[in-house]
């Protein structure tokens, strides 16, 4: 690529292709033998332009203002991302509160897949809300099951101690 720097009302033209820090020194050197301005010796020497960017050779300013764009673009999409997922857990309260129950103690809740019903001679206690059945499975060192009732369109959470039952159910409609 060739470059052009005006010097002293002269126009020098010059093509270098050197790394920055060999660039670098030749500018010095320039300055320091002909007693050009650093500006001028910077022109001449070091490239402004990217080789090349998806086959076109761009200059520096060029590239910045297309990459800030971009950036600019992505961060922008990733906030109306986000908006649009606080949308969907604002319309739906309890699966929201489900998700944040998985999230958080994950390592203690064991998936399974359905509860047909409970034996006989087990007695059902219904709790208000998780902390409490967190309590009780945390005080007896039971994991808390968990189950997603399509019919009932609930997420139900349980624990078993003896000959009891305790179920937490979070209504998903």
């Amino acid at each position: 690529m060739q470059e052009t720097a005006a010097i002293n009302g002269k126009e020098f033209k010059a093509v270098f292709n050197l790394p920055f820090r060999e660039a670098l020194k030749l500018a010095e050197e320039i300055v320091r033998e002909i007693g050009i301005g650093p500006n001028s010796a910077y022109k001449l020497i070091v490239q402004s332009t990217l080789n090349p960017f998806f086959g076109y050779n761009i200059n520096v300013i060029t590239a910045r203002i297309i990459f800030s764009v971009l950036f600019l673009f992505f961060l922008v999409l990733l906030l109306y991302q986000r908006q649009k997922n606080k949308e969907v857990i604002v319309k739906n309260p309890a699966a929201a509160e489900v998700r944040r129950i998985r999230k958080k103690y994950g390592n203690r809740i064991i998936e399974i897949a359905d509860l047909k019903e409970i034996p006989a001679g087990y007695l059902q206690v219904q709790l208000h809300n998780f902390k409490d059945l967190l309590k009780l499975a945390e005080e007896r060192e039971h994991p808390i099951l968990h189950f997603n009732s399509v019919e009932s369109q609930s997420s139900c959470f349980y624990t078993v101690d003896d000959n009891t039952v305790y179920v937490c159910r979070l209504n998903l409609s």
